[in-house]
């Protein structure tokens, strides 16, 4: 016996998850029990035919229980029976698609799925002392091989064509394209075709070489996704801090805005603010009452000056004489410069409060300058 890996022959137990009720979301119905049971004994005479010798018996058996019950164990166990015929490129080849469609990059772990992965992924791990091994100790050819026809070489050899052209513009469907080759030689079958043979192993290595270039195209996405999320958390992080920061400022001024218009109040409110609310308003009232009395003085004047004038034969000095001309200007402006002098005598004895200014104080100086008015106009 060869020198290699130990065939563990997978026999069917449970029909392929995921099939339902005919009809039902378009996938094809779940099979019976008996289609079951047609498979395991197509799988059982299959594992009798590898441990005879007898390979092409074995494939077709399980091939026609794949047609029975379609499931990624078969493309497993075709590997097995390729690679104890020393098929290696057409075992290397079922390893590579049974992963696939069993996608064992995603299979949980401790279950039998993961167990086979890793069995299939060991085995190709170790196609180089495969190889060295069937070299070695080669099993004579089955007997009865049939020819590769022509017209099939031809056909995979423009599929190579399409996939390798396919491969280097970079498309998408790269892939698919190898799939379709794989399955036009019928590499998973171990085509006789040395150059088929070779086309096989260059089909699997651009599989591999595309599942590598996917998974890393998927981790850069990822990782770009992710730092892009990153960054917007942190942006809007900032605008949360921002937003917080620009609250916390508004808060601080209203608070101090309050304390200012607190000590504002208290202030009103104390023997102090109201003495100077006090002097504001004596203040505004001196000077109310002096623009008030300079008016006065004005018109008394102008008054004076407007009298037609009498001279005292015994002096000779001349007198306003309102008398004269009792609606005259002269009237009119003594009058108003009265009523003026009279209303700020008023407002002085009225609104000054004494507490601050004495009103007897208030009212020298607005008498002297009221009496040096009058005197003033009696001269003219």
């Amino acid at each position: 016996m060869i020198a290699r890996q130990a065939m563990v022959f997978v026999l069917l137990s449970l029909p392929v998850e995921g099939r339902g009720a005919a009809g039902e979301d378009g996938l094809p119905p779940a099979p019976s029990d008996g289609d079951i049971a047609r498979a395991q004994d197509l799988d059982r005479a299959a594992e009798s035919a590898t441990e005879a010798g007898r390979y092409d018996e074995a494939i077709r058996d399980v091939l026609a229980a794949e047609r029975i019950v379609s499931t990624p164990i078969h493309l497993l166990n075709l590997g097995m029976i390729n690679e104890r015929a020393c098929r290696v490129t057409a075992a290397m080849a079922n390893f590579f698609e049974y992963r696939q469609r069993q996608d064992c990059d995603h299979v949980p772990e401790g279950t039998s799925e993961a167990r086979y992965c890793e069995d299939a992924q060991s085995r190709i791990v170790h196609e180089r002392e495969t190889r060295q091994a069937c070299a070695v100790a080669a099993p004579p050819p089955p007997p009865h091989q049939p020819e590769y026809d022509p017209a099939a070489r031809r056909r995979a050899k423009e599929q190579f064509r399409i996939a390798e052209t396919s491969t280097r513009a970079g498309d998408e469907d790269a892939g698919a394209a190898w799939e379709q080759f794989n399955r036009t030689a019928r590499c998973a079958e171990g085509p006789p075709d040395p150059e088929i043979a070779r086309l096989c192993d260059a089909a699997n290595r651009r599989i591999a070489e595309l599942g590598a270039r996917e998974r890393e195209a998927a981790r850069r996405a990822q990782a770009a996704e992710d730092a892009r999320r990153r960054r917007v958390e942190e942006e809007r992080e900032q605008a949360r801090e921002e937003a917080r920061e620009e609250a916390a400022a508004r808060e601080a001024e209203r608070r101090r805005e309050e304390r200012r218009l607190a000590r504002q109040r208290a202030f009103e409110e104390s023997p102090e603010g109201k003495a100077q609310r006090a002097r504001q308003i004596v203040r505004a009232l001196y000077i109310a009452s002096g623009v008030s009395l300079g008016a006065g003085l004005l018109l008394i004047v102008g008054g004076a000056a407007t009298a037609p004038k009498t001279t005292d034969p015994m002096t000779g000095q001349q007198t306003s004489d309102f008398s004269a001309s009792p609606t005259s200007e002269a009237l009119v402006y003594s009058g108003a410069g009265l009523a003026t002098v009279a209303l700020t005598l008023f407002v002085a004895t009225r609104f000054i409060p004494q507490p601050v200014v004495p009103a007897r104080v208030a009212l020298v100086p607005v008498l002297s300058s009221g009496y040096q008015g009058l005197a003033l106009g009696g001269q003219f």
